[in-house]
């Protein structure tokens, strides 16, 4: 039987306060993406409420479907590839993932398995950040930004401002009007995965 031991999670989204999460099993998707000898690290983003909103296997290039590299040219432009990564969301949305470095930029591709564009998401020049959220960053104080991304989809515009508060990544979601639309609080951890 496959099953995977969760020794802290690397994402907690809401406050500090909330009560543990339960355990849950991951999708079977994302499970057999990690046993396969391509996979190469894991990454479980955590709601509020405990439960697993998106479960991330990275994995080398060789486990992405050659359709996906071909949308990634065609959608983000010629670059150096950084990381391939295979997802499942709390809704059962199965996607595949492209991040590589576009003009000097971070330039990320998601599709579902289906073929469907989810988003892209560009790494912004500070001189290409909108004045809205220039203005909603320019009164954070304590903190140092690391970089703001635009994430784009049919059904997904927001900015992302990554940024240290001491030893702490954060990262805080905006609307294109600048009102904020969340945070999260990035927290490192071992996930060990027992084979069959």
């Amino acid at each position: 039987m496959r099953s995977l031991s969760i020794l802290s999670l690397l994402l907690l989204v809401g406050c500090a306060g909330a009560p543990p999460p339960q355990p849950a099993g991951l999708p079977g998707f994302v499970v057999e993406a990690l046993q396969a000898p391509t996979a190469r690290k894991a990454k479980l983003y955590v709601a509020a409420d405990g439960t697993i909103s998106k479960a991330v296997a990275y994995v080398d290039r060789a486990a992405i479907p050659d359709w996906v590299h071909t949308m990634a040219d065609e959608q983000l432009g010629a670059g150096d590839d950084a990381e391939y990564e295979i997802e499942q969301y709390a809704d059962g949305t199965q996607t595949y993932e492209v991040t590589r470095t576009v003009n000097g930029l971070k330039a990320e591709l998601s599709v579902t398995v289906d073929r469907a564009l989810r988003y892209t998401e560009r790494a912004l020049a500070d001189d290409a950040v909108p004045e809205p959220i220039k203005t909603a960053i320019g009164g954070l104080s304590g903190m140092q930004i690391s970089r703001i991304e635009h994430k784009k989809g049919p059904a997904i515009d927001h900015f992302e401002v990554v940024a240290m508060q001491g030893e702490t990544e954060l990262r805080m979601v905006f609307a294109p009007d600048g009102k904020p639309l969340g945070t999260a609080r990035r927290i490192p951890a071992v996930i060990q995965l027992d084979r069959p």
